[in-house]
Parts: structure tokens; C-alpha cells; sequence
């Protein structure tokens, strides 16, 4: 990929909690702004679609409660 073709994306990086007895595993968090226009489209068709570069499918989440409150 080239620069133009990827741009930067600020996260966060850090450990989050995965199950009740408090393991922990590593864990990259993003935040998107969608425009009015991508909400009057999921809105329409109840669907977000989630594209991933590369071979495999890593585990992922999507979710809409922020994670640091």
C-alpha cells in the first residue's frame, strides 16, 4: 500500500478485560465520526460493513458504548 492509498489513524493502545476473572488481552481501540449521510444509510439498511487488509480475519469488535467510561 502507498501513502496515498493509507492514511494515519489514531488509537489507543492498552490491555482491556476479557472475561470475569480479569484476564487481560492486548487491545487496539479507534473512534469514527460517521457523517450524516452514513447514518442515513445504516439507518435505511441496518448494515455496517467492516473491510480487512490481509489474509486471515483477526478478532474484531464493533460496538457503540464507549469503552473508557
Amino acid at each position: 500500500m502507498t501513502d496515498e492509498q493509507c492514511m494515519d489513524l489514531r488509537v489507543w493502545r492498552g490491555e482491556v478485560p476479557i472475561d470475569d476473572a480479569g484476564s487481560m488481552a492486548p487491545a487496539i481501540i479507534s473512534c469514527w465520526r460517521l457523517s450524516k449521510e452514513d447514518l442515513e444509510e445504516i439507518n435505511r439498511t441496518g448494515v455496517v460493513w467492516l473491510s480487512i487488509t490481509g489474509t486471515g480475519m483477526p478478532p474484531v469488535s464493533v460496538f457503540t458504548d464507549n469503552p473508557f467510561q
